[in-house]
């Protein structure tokens, strides 16, 4: 029989939730590291990354932006170019550039 907690809650599942919340906190992106990542994107992209975010917060940015790329089928060789850049960095370098773009604008 499973224990359950006073709200009801079976208490591995709530264990669980816990944990995962936890790491994902973890890969809350540092702007600094983000910076020295963005060097790669310069030559297209321009010193400052601006606008490049279009005022979408960090993770909105990371979600839609970045993983979209991750993802998509491209012809184009300037978007094959930033999506083979974006396959070599692991999630936390996403996040950390995430957060500096989204710092930038």
């Amino acid at each position: 029989m499973k224990k359950f907690l006073k709200t009801g809650l079976p208490i591995i599942p709530l264990a669980i939730m816990l944990l995962s919340t936890t790491a994902f906190a973890n890969l809350a992106g540092n702007a600094k590291n983000g910076e020295i990542l963005y060097k790669n994107c310069i030559p297209c992209h321009g010193n400052n990354a601006s606008k490049m975010s279009q005022g979408l917060s960090q993770d909105a940015f990371f979600d839609m932006k970045l993983m979209g790329i991750k993802s998509a089928f491209f012809e184009d060789p300037k978007a094959l170019t930033m999506q083979t850049k974006i396959n070599t960095m692991n999630m936390k370098e996403l996040h950390d550039l995430a957060a500096y773009i989204t710092q930038k604008n």
